[in-house]
C-alpha cells in the first residue's frame, strides 16, 4: 500500500512536472514568435520608408537635372553671344537660368534613424541593404563636389548674369514670365559685361555636365533600390 501511494505521488509530480515543461514551453514558443512578428512590422515599415524617401529622391533628381539642363544651355547661350555669335531668344531669360543655382539636398530620415539607432541589420535583404547604402555614401562623397563646382561656375556666373536683370532675383521665382522683359542696361553694355567674364560661363558649363552626370548616376541606383525594395516587399507576404 504505501508502494502504491509513493508511486501515486511520483506520477503526478512528474505529471506536474510535464506541465510545468509545456507551459513554459509554449510561453517561450509564444515570445519567439512575437518577436519574429514584431521584427517582421519593423523591417516592412523601414522597407517602406526607405522606399518613400528614394521615390523623393528621385523626383527631386529629376527636377535639378532640367534646372541644370537649362542653366548649361542658357550659359552656353550667352557664352557664344560674348564671343561673336548670335543672341539667345531671350536674353533676360538667358541671363536668369544660367545663373540658377540648381540646389539639391538628399536626405533620408528613414537611413539617418537606420545608422543611429544600429538597426542597419534589421534589413535582412543583403543586395536590397547593400544598394541603398552605396547610394547614401555615394551621395556624402558626390554631392560636397558638386557644390565646390557650383561656387567656381553658376555662383560666378550668377554674379554676372544676375547684376543685368532690372529685378532682386532671389524673389523672383524661377517661373517669372520674360517675355518683354527689359535689361538694366543696353544690350551692348550687357555684351560687353558678359565677355569681360566668360571664364565664369564656361565654368558654369562645364560643371553642369559633371553635375550631370553624377545626377544621372545617382538616379540610376535610386531607381534600382526602388525596384529591390519592391521585389523584397513582394516576397516578404503576411506577417508570420
Amino acid at each position: 500500500m504505501t508502494r502504491f501511494r509513493e508511486g501515486g505521488f511520483w506520477l503526478r509530480v512528474s505529471g506536474e512536472f510535464l506541465l510545468i515543461v509545456m507551459g513554459v514551453s509554449a510561453a517561450l514558443a509564444a515570445d519567439r514568435w512575437n518577436s519574429r512578428r514584431v521584427g517582421f512590422e519593423r523591417e516592412t515599415e523601414y522597407v517602406l520608408g526607405l522606399r518613400s524617401d528614394f521615390i523623393d529622391d528621385t523626383l527631386q533628381i529629376q527636377s535639378s537635372l532640367e534646372g541644370i539642363l537649362a542653366r548649361a544651355s542658357a550659359a552656353e547661350a550667352l557664352f557664344e553671344w560674348a564671343t561673336g555669335g548670335p543672341p539667345p531668344e531671350n536674353i533676360a531669360d538667358a541671363l536668369f537660368r544660367a545663373g540658377d543655382d540648381g540646389f539639391l539636398s538628399l536626405t533620408s530620415p528613414v537611413y539617418s534613424d537606420l545608422l543611429q539607432s544600429g538597426n542597419l541589420g534589421i534589413i535582412r535583404n543583403t543586395g536590397f541593404r547593400s544598394a541603398f547604402t552605396s547610394y547614401y555614401q555615394d551621395i556624402d562623397i558626390l554631392i560636397p563636389q558638386m557644390r565646390q563646382l557650383e561656387l567656381e561656375g553658376p555662383v560666378r556666373a550668377r554674379a554676372v548674369t544676375w547684376e543685368l536683370l532690372p529685378f532682386d532675383p532671389w524673389k523672383a521665382g524661377s517661373f517669372l514670365d520674360f517675355d518683354g522683359l527689359g535689361l538694366a542696361a543696353d544690350t551692348a553694355e550687357v555684351r560687353s559685361r558678359l565677355r569681360g567674364d566668360t571664364g565664369a560661363l564656361s565654368m558654369s558649363v562645364a560643371a553642369s555636365g559633371f553635375q550631370r552626370a553624377v545626377l544621372t548616376g545617382l538616379l540610376r541606383q535610386a531607381r534600382e533600390v526602388i525596384h529591390l525594395a519592391d521585389a523584397d516587399l513582394a516576397r516578404r507576404g503576411p506577417a508570420p
